[in-house]
């Protein structure tokens, strides 16, 4: 498994008009891969999520697959649209995702699509191969519901660490909801809303930061490979750890 990263150009006209289209992106995106089936996503464990250096507040892109990244099959095409040259480095499954144990702790970090499915009887409309539509859940308290019932599901539960002074909390999640991501771009994906297609997606963006203890090694690591939650084509899902320092 590979981690890549890369800070974009933003006096690049591609670049600003993926930015504004998590489509256009995502297309851009598959350009960095072996694109010879409709699941080369899955097929090479892509995962990416678009992100900000606090100190210059700079958008950059981290990209995590089982193969390194090719950057010049995408720099043939657009040949500014990174200001500098990308860089990979391998995370080698022998010395990091197995050495994880179970209680082990970690800061971790998600950027996510929080949904859920109501009933039928409840909103009537809005139905796609006879389930309801997704939905955004927007509220805090079901927020944090949903990141706990997805990290049980994902082998971990969040944490809490107290000063043993003040007995103020130095480690707890948090999280912020962020402006909407919209496809403009008419594509195979679209919902049925009713009887009409919709002409634009827009999904609803939170990104979790805090503390988590490791309940069970094998769901965890199958988490970290494949993502939490919907929305992976489109730069969600991917859980980043780092490790606990007390």
């Amino acid at each position: 498994m590979y981690l890549s990263r890369a800070f974009f150009n933003l006096e690049n006209s591609q670049v600003i008009h993926d930015l504004g289209d998590i489509y256009e992106m995502h297309r851009t995106i598959s350009r960095l891969f072996p694109n010879s089936t409709n699941s080369f996503r899955k097929r090479f464990q892509i995962l990416y999520r678009i992100d900000t250096n606090k100190d210059e507040n700079a958008p950059f892109l981290l990209i995590q697959s089982k193969i390194i990244p090719n950057w010049s099959q995408l720099l043939e095409v657009h040949p500014d649209y990174f200001k500098e040259t990308p860089e990979s480095k391998e995370i080698k499954k022998k010395t990091f995702l197995n050495n994880i144990q179970e209680k082990q702790e970690f800061i971790f970090k998600l950027k996510a699509n929080p949904v859920k499915r109501p009933p039928p009887n409840k909103y009537g409309k809005g139905f796609h191969h006879g389930k309801t539509n997704r939905i955004p859940i927007q509220n805090d308290d079901q927020l944090i519901k949903w990141i706990n019932r997805k990290g049980n599901d994902a082998g971990f539960k969040i944490r809490q660490i107290h000063s043993s002074k003040k007995n103020e909390i130095i480690y707890n999640m948090r999280f912020s909801k962020e402006p909407k991501s919209t496809i403009k771009t008419p594509y195979r994906y679209q919902k049925v809303v009713g009887r009409k297609k919709q002409h634009k997606l827009i999904f609803h963006s939170v990104t979790f930061i805090g503390h988590l203890e490791v309940i069970n090694k094998e769901k965890f690591i199958e988490s970290l490979i494949n993502g939490i939650g919907p929305g992976k084509a489109f730069g969600f899902g991917m859980l980043s750890i780092y490790p606990l320092r007390k």
